[in-house]
């Protein structure tokens, strides 16, 4: 049951790569270069059910996670409580997570 499962563990990482050729300036920002960095949380559960997704969030507020019931930062009506927002991709796979379901292989309820 949701409301039940506890967040066990966090993963943070990042993945980097080489893209096939340079990126150019936008209005933003100069040139993009060619290598990508993107940052990656894994949240895994008590059951060891897990959900992953980008992740922009500080340190301290990863680990603020620990302990935690998925429900206390997810929502199934609203989604992801506004604390939470820089968490938000890997809370959103995990929504799934402690229904025995990988997030990426169910339908929805």
């Amino acid at each position: 049951m949701l409301d039940n499962v506890k967040i066990a563990r966090v993963d943070y990482g990042v993945l980097a790569g080489r893209r096939p050729r340079a990126a150019g300036a936008n209005a933003r920002l100069g040139a993009h270069g060619d290598m990508i960095r993107v940052p990656i949380l894994r949240l895994t559960a008590a059951d060891g059910s897990s959900g992953f997704g980008f992740c922009v969030a500080h340190h301290d507020r990863i680990t603020a996670l620990l302990g935690r019931r998925l429900d206390e930062v997810f929502d199934t009506a609203t989604g992801v409580g506004a604390d939470w927002l820089p968490l938000e991709y890997a809370l959103w796979t995990s929504k799934r997570v402690g229904t025995g379901c990988p997030s990426t292989r169910c339908s929805p309820p």
